[in-house]
């Protein structure tokens, strides 16, 4: 994948299907759509939904990417507002 340098201590970037590219495509691009405040918020469902529309995503495709978007956006949000002195571990694996 073409993009972005690695994360500064990453050795290199991860190895991310080439299908799945246009959706982390997505959820970077609307972090910047979160409500600014004491602590990160999610992005809105009306935001995913209004870039599906943009982006020709549309019918159950536009429903399916919204819930994925949103699914992934939990994570990172579970992730960023973990307890600040607990384990750095990668928001995939925890338990």
């Amino acid at each position: 994948m073409q993009g972005r340098p690695p994360l500064e201590g990453m050795e290199e970037p991860p190895d991310i299907d080439r299908d799945l590219i246009p959706i982390w495509t997505c959820w970077h691009q609307l972090n910047g759509s979160r409500a600014v405040g004491m602590a990160a918020s999610g992005i809105p469902w009306s935001e995913v939904s209004a870039w599906c529309v943009d982006h020709g995503v549309i019918g159950d495709s536009k429903r399916r990417w919204c819930r994925l978007v949103l699914a992934m956006d939990a994570v990172a949000l579970a992730w960023w507002h973990r307890p600040k002195g607990g384990a750095d571990a990668d928001p995939g694996t925890a338990t």
